[in-house]
């Protein structure tokens, strides 16, 4: 992994990090470093896209983060508010997946 993609995917771990403690939004591409470097070429060279054999984060754990909180985009109207505690864990799931891009030495370094 160039150390650009390196720098990119350890910025996205960071916005992850930010959202499960409760502190940060998911922006989507907009506050993703990830996408910042790699979505205007159909994500070609992305970690995340590599992995998962697809394009905009589809068939990463993202997709059933966006799908749960889309499930309620129109249920706000009922009252209904996504589960904390869910979002949180499909975030984790989140966090978790891209630590698990980086480079072997890079995930010694997070475990410590």
């Amino acid at each position: 992994m160039d150390e650009k993609t390196l720098t990119a995917l350890r910025g996205s771990i960071a916005k992850w990090e930010g959202i499960v403690r409760g502190d940060m939004d998911d922006n989507g591409p907009a506050n993703c470093p990830l996408c910042q470097e790699f979505i205007k070429g159909e994500c070609l060279g992305c970690p995340v896209a590599d992995c998962a054999e697809a394009s905009y984060c589809r068939e990463s754990p993202y997709e059933e983060y966006c799908a749960y909180l889309d499930s309620f985009s129109y249920a706000l109207e009922d009252g209904a508010v996504p589960r904390q505690e869910e979002v949180t864990r499909l975030a984790q799931a989140e966090l978790d997946f891209l630590r698990g891009l980086l480079p072997t030495e890079e995930k010694q370094n997070e475990q410590e």
